[in-house]
């Protein structure tokens, strides 16, 4: 009798696999572990967020990691943007991102792999709400209270090179949640 993994096995495994690749790719491109710590030290967050994202909508078993590996994700990509422009007085609203605009992207992601469309249409919604308070923290916070110490110039200025874009993102998101899915016959 052929034994085969057990979800925890399989979820410690693919993690020694990403960080093995991890290695690899920092020695192949030469950079050294104290580099990436003081430049990418973010991505030690995202990285394993997005390990457990994978795992979770590939192992049926521990699917239920989508949620925690969505925020974690979402998190380290915030601390990414937040380290490379120097900008970390925007976690006043930028948390809506993480939670709940991670959790509802976890929950969209299960939803996928459950094939489930209330819990998409929850994690959809749950999305929504996160960008919607992080559009009204990015603006009070920058326009009036100038948190990130950015000059925002005049308003129209600041809707074009800061809201229009997300704008833009948001919509391509609504079409890929709300396009029509194939049915099964």
């Amino acid at each position: 009798m052929e034994r085969t993994p057990s979800g925890p096995v399989i979820v410690m495994g693919a993690i020694l696999i990403a960080l093995g690749i991890l290695y690899f790719l920092l020695e192949l491109i030469h950079i050294s572990v104290g580099q990436l710590l003081h430049y990418g030290w973010p991505v030690l967050v995202a990285f394993p967020g997005l390990v457990l994202t994978v795992i979770g909508m590939s192992v049926r078993e521990v699917d239920s990691l989508c949620i925690p590996g969505a925020i974690v994700s979402v998190a380290g990509t915030v601390l990414m943007i937040q380290n490379l422009w120097n900008i970390f007085g925007t976690w006043t609203y930028a948390w809506a991102l993480v939670a709940p605009g991670g959790m509802g992207l976890g929950m969209w992601l299960q939803g996928v792999v459950y094939g489930s469309a209330g819990l998409r249409a929850t994690g959809a919604h749950t999305m929504g709400v996160g960008l919607v308070f992080f559009l009204a923290g990015l603006v009070f916070f920058e326009r009036v209270l100038h948190v990130s110490g950015r000059p925002t110039g005049p308003l129209w200025i600041f809707v074009l090179s800061v809201v229009l874009p997300l704008v833009i993102i948001v919509a391509g998101f609504v079409l890929l949640i709300r396009r029509p899915r194939p049915t099964i016959r």
